[in-house]
């Protein structure tokens, strides 16, 4: 190589320009260093130490410039920081490959990987080195740093695809700069690679302008990098916190959303009490009717009818409270069959006129316990998840079948099982519940994510509570839940429901009231529905009772205390002062007094009033005068350390 400067002009600049790229390598190991500690991503620490590996391979010959110079004076040294130049190259290359590969697996960093990386480093540069002795200035030149370029010319090239991935999955100016000059790097360490290989075979010579403008385009690059690192991670910051921005406002949506069912339940918590004071009245006073209407009358036939008709609009109202927050437990033994055939007219206003609406019913004797408003809910849900999922006319099937799950059965199924049975289905006895429709059906994605709360596919049109629902409905009659759907090929809900032992219970019809249980013991009621008090008065009245009346709580204690009453019979909600305040301070004038609440509330919902109608006795509403007779004559009769207090 024929020098057309002086040798320590050669290696003053030289040292300059290194000095200079140690500082440029260096600021991008430091940014590296700090985005990896802010977004914890294992690609990241390795492309910083890459950097670092790069910052210390530049140091030898921007520090020891003379010591370079001079190799031939100080052969020992100058062949050991040769050495450590080229394994640092080499790190480098390694390091960055190491990120990429780790960039695009999005595998976590494997242990000990670092340190082997710069093991392996080392030995190759100390090969390198110790190869390169017996060769002339132009092959060592190339064996020490001309084989690094090129394995870092691949390393970048391959770096530079993986962050195009990147950008392509996730569009990103940041990224498709980073991409970019990563493979401008990449090819102009192939460049180098290329231009030590012609020197191996004719010499070139060296001016200024070879010397300047290689390391002037490095410099470039360097710098282009770093900006392009900065603009990705920024770029990712601000979609990170758009991202969650629109999450929180997705949240506050949901929460309005809850607040304003909540809202709804509370409403119809309150509408179901006042509508169930009226019921008791209707009931009541039909049932004093026709105890005094002898069989055979033509009366009759015209009160039987409003019998019924209350009786139905209890359970509606039963239907109601059960959408709200704190919903009832009214469980009853049903026969699922003549419940559905019941609940046939409601679906299929609900599936639509357009639509069919099929029975199925395969098991007749059948029965499970669940409460009739909480079955009709999820029955009411899937009929309108079909309805929506039907393209054009379509068919919604109900279908009913006793299936036994032995002992010895697979959880899943067959063999020894019934087919279909979800996993970790006790063994015993089933009836099995089908509902099928054939719209326009579920990937599996939805499918995983189908009884999540809040997760719903019908946009602003759903809450995502629906299923939620029905599943916990399900599992709360002690049965489970499973779904088959494919796109196209419509959808079954599998409901399986444990059998009870007995039949069902048989609908009471409304009729003659039987011959009271009455007593002679005063009892006081204390009721503010004008109607009601009035109803439960003449009932108690007809029964032998001496009734003292009350609307409200001030009433009520100035009755304690002018006479002697053997037991309160207290509406849970009570205008101005709170049904648990009224009873406790009657509890304090008549110690040991017996309480009975009634309430169109659950008692549950009582409970978180801070009243305790299990321990004093509770009365739903609407009651019947058997009811009624018979919870006030059980109060009476209790043991003394059953009448506590509320």
């Amino acid at each position: 190589m024929v020098a057309l400067v002086q040798e320590s002009q050669f290696f003053e600049l030289g040292a300059a320009l290194f000095r200079t790229q140690a500082a440029v390598h260096g600021l991008i190991a430091l940014v590296l260093f700090g985005l990896q500690r802010a977004y914890r991503s294992d690609f990241l620490r390795h492309w910083a130490w890459a950097w670092l590996a790069l910052t210390l391979s530049t140091l030898p010959i921007a520090t020891f410039a003379g010591l370079f110079q001079g190799s031939e004076a100080h052969p020992r040294a100058w062949l050991v920081l040769t050495a450590l130049e080229v394994s640092l190259g080499y790190a480098h290359a390694g390091l960055v490959a190491s990120g990429t590969w780790l960039l695009v697996t999005g595998r976590r960093e494997p242990r000990r990987l670092l340190g082997g990386l710069g093991l392996v480093a080392l030995a190759l540069g100390a090969a390198a080195v110790l190869a390169s002795g017996p060769l002339d200035a132009h092959g060592r030149y190339f064996v020490r740093y001309g084989l690094s370029s090129l394995a870092t010319a691949f390393a970048f090239l391959a770096a530079a695809w993986a962050v195009a991935q990147a950008a392509r999955r996730e569009p990103s100016l940041g990224r498709w700069g980073v991409a970019l000059v990563l493979c401008a790097v990449g090819l102009a360490q192939g460049r180098t690679f290329g231009v030590l290989l012609g020197d191996l075979v004719e010499p070139a010579e060296v001016d200024l302008t070879t010397l300047i403008v290689p390391h002037l385009v490095d410099l470039t690059l360097q710098a282009m990098l770093l900006c392009g690192f900065l603009v990705w991670f920024f770029q990712d910051d601000r979609r990170a916190l758009v991202s969650q921005t629109q999450a929180l406002a997705r949240q506050e949506e949901r929460l309005r959303r809850v607040e304003q069912l909540g809202a709804v339940g509370r409403a119809a918590g309150g509408v179901a009490h006042d509508f169930n004071n009226l019921l008791t009245a209707i009931t009541g006073h039909t049932e004093l009717l026709l105890a005094r209407t002898p069989a055979g009358h033509p009366d009759r036939d015209d009160l039987q009818p409003i019998a019924h008709a209350s009786a139905r609009g209890a359970e509606l109202v039963r239907g109601l409270l059960a959408r709200a927050p704190r919903a009832p437990t009214g469980e009853r033994v049903l026969a699922l069959d003549a419940f559905l055939q019941e609940l046939a007219r409601t679906l299929t206003r609900v599936v639509g006129a357009e639509n069919t609406l099929a029975l199925d019913l395969g098991a007749p004797r059948a029965a499970l316990r669940a409460d009739p408003s909480q079955l009709e809910l999820v029955l009411l849900n899937l009929a309108a998840n079909a309805h929506d999922a039907f393209t054009g006319r379509g068919i919604l099937c109900l279908r009913t079948r006793a299936l036994e799950q032995p002992a010895d059965g697979p959880p899943g199924g067959p063999p020894g099982g019934p087919p279909g049975a979800p996993p970790g289905l006790a063994p015993g006895a089933y009836v099995r519940l089908e509902v099928i429709d054939d719209g326009c059906g579920m990937t599996s994605e939805v499918q995983a994510r189908l009884f999540e709360p809040f997760f719903t596919t019908k946009g602003g049109r759903g809450t995502g509570l629906g299923l939620a629902s029905v599943q916990a409905i399900v599992e709360r009659c002690g049965g489970a839940v499973a779904v088959t759907s494919a796109p196209g090929r419509g959808t079954t809900f599998r409901l399986w429901f444990p059998c009870v032992e007995r039949g069902a219970e048989p609908d009471v019809e409304l009729g003659p009231a039987p011959a009271p249980v009455g007593g002679s013991e005063t009892v006081l009621l204390v009721e503010d529905d004008h109607n009601v008090r009035l109803l439960a008065q003449r009932m108690l009245a007809r029964a032998g009772y001496r009734v003292l009346t009350a609307a409200d709580g001030r009433q009520a204690l100035e009755h304690a205390r002018a006479e002697a009453i053997d037991l309160v019979l207290c509406d849970a909600v009570l205008p101005g002062a709170s049904a648990r305040e009224v009873v406790h301070e009657l509890q304090a004038l008549k110690p040991g007094l017996r309480v009975l609440l009634t309430s169109g509330h659950a008692a549950a919902e009582l409970e978180q009033e801070g009243l305790a109608p299990a321990a004093t006795g509770f009365l739903p509403k609407p009651y019947s005068s058997r009811e009624l007779l018979a919870a006030v004559r059980a109060r009476l009769d209790a043991p003394a350390a059953d009448r506590s207090a509320v």
